[in-house]
């Protein structure tokens, strides 16, 4: 029983870990802090980095809080919880780089 739960726990994680980055642009489109950036390769570089590289940077964490079930003590909630924080950690340096390039030019 406690083998399902823990399995349950890693799926709910890494599902909420996906949403992640829609959270992030939903939070920054209502705060005003979404990046205005000028059309073209400008737009389609901020969707590349915060959209593609978001989706791949959950997929490497995915992949690497398997770790949860073959570690112990606090190592184990870091690799459990790390698709949710280091997504979210990633979204928001893209979402300050684009802000800060784009308000000094």
């Amino acid at each position: 029983m406690l083998n399902i739960i823990r399995v349950l726990l890693f799926i709910i994680v890494n599902i909420a870990g996906w949403y992640t980055i829609p959270v992030i642009a939903s939070i920054a489109a209502k705060l005003d802090v979404f990046p205005k950036l000028p059309p073209g390769i400008h737009t389609e570089a901020f969707k590349l980095w915060f959209l593609g590289g978001g989706m791949w940077v959950w997929i490497i964490c995915a992949v690497i809080s398997i770790g949860y079930f073959f570690t112990r003590n606090e190592l184990k909630n870091w690799l459990l919880l790390a698709p949710m924080y280091v997504t979210a950690i990633y979204g928001t340096a893209v979402l300050l780089y684009f802000n800060f390039i784009y308000t000094l030019s």
